[in-house]
Formats: C-alpha cells, sequence, structure tokens
C-alpha cells in the first residue's frame, strides 16, 4: 500500500471519533446559529442521521426534533446523547409513511 494511502486510512480513522484517546487531525465544525429555526431530522438514528445530528447538537437551535421509525437504534442515539443538553432535543419513535402521524408531528411543532 502506498504510503499516501496509509496515512489517509489514518487520518479518517483518528477523524471518524471511534477511539476517543486520539486526537482529531482536523478542526471541529463550526457551530452554526439556528436559533430560529426549528431543525427536524427523519432517519435521525441511521448512519447519516446520527452524525447530522452529533455535528447539530453543538450548534444554536430552537427545537431539534429527531425522528426514526427503529426503537432499538433510537434508543442508542438518546444514549449517546444523553451527557449532552438535550433540553430542546425532542427524540419521536414514528413511521413518516404514516400521514396521521406525520400530521400530528406537524401539529406539535406548530404548538410549541
Amino acid at each position: 500500500m502506498k504510503p499516501s494511502t496509509v496515512k489517509t486510512i489514518d487520518d479518517l480513522l483518528k477523524d471518524s471519533g471511534l477511539f476517543s484517546f486520539v486526537k482529531r487531525t482536523t478542526k471541529p465544525h463550526e457551530c452554526f446559529d439556528f436559533s430560529n429555526e426549528i431543525i427536524l431530522i427523519t432517519g435521525a438514528a441511521g448512519t447519516i442521521g446520527s452524525e447530522l445530528t452529533k455535528q447539530l447538537i453543538s450548534s444554536k437551535y430552537q427545537k431539534l426534533i429527531l425522528i426514526d421509525f427503529a426503537e432499538s437504534p433510537l434508543y442508542s442515539l438518546i444514549k449517546d446523547l444523553e451527557f449532552e443538553n438535550t433540553t430542546n432535543i425532542v427524540f419521536k419513535l414514528l413511521d413518516i409513511t404514516d400521514k396521521a402521524a406525520l400530521e400530528s408531528i406537524f401539529s406539535f411543532i406548530v404548538v410549541r
């Protein structure tokens, strides 16, 4: 394997966050200001959704609503975030193909 490939793989592993004892090689993403925004993430417990959630957790937002259909992965996400400030985070287990469930979540957003 070429040394440049090995370095790239090493950098990816360091930046993955899998090894808490290893320092990141890149700077953390800057925090964005979504203070006036309600952010809704579907598939929040999936690969992309959970990473997006972890990136947004340090930003400012009015409310972060995390939706997933899979109970165990959603529970894992809740446990992953238990030491973060979750006062403005809502976790919802629901099927986005269910029209009534979607209407309930959107009415929940409007009421709050």
